[in-house]
């Protein structure tokens, strides 16, 4: 008790410019949450009951996703390094000390 330890896993994309980032952030972001979406695509299909009641707004969430809305929420790390650094700090302020695993092979 009291060693745990959190890990959170982000998407990320960093350039030397802000402009650049989001231009190469973006497709993969979209491919992604195409692929993302045939994966749980079947949730939003199943008469689950009480079981999994819901399941069809997970999915359309992850098709709502975007590029920005990830930057927006929190939910990635796009930018020059500077920006991406005050990322981080806010993710640590949210979180406290944790390892962020970056995901930066993602969306082919």
């Amino acid at each position: 008790m009291g060693a745990e330890q959190l890990q959170t896993a982000v998407h990320c994309y960093v350039a030397e410019t802000h402009a650049e980032a989001m231009r190469g952030f973006t497709p993969r972001v979209e491919r992604y949450v195409e692929v993302f979406s045939e994966a749980v695509g079947s949730w939003s299909r199943q008469d689950t009951g009480m079981q999994y009641a819901g399941y069809h707004k997970l999915v359309e969430g992850i098709r709502a996703t975007t590029a920005e809305s990830m930057i927006e929420n929190s939910q990635a790390l796009c930018g020059t390094p500077d920006e991406v650094v005050a990322q981080l700090r806010y993710h640590r302020e949210l979180f406290g000390e944790h390892e962020p695993s970056l995901q930066i092979n993602f969306g082919g």
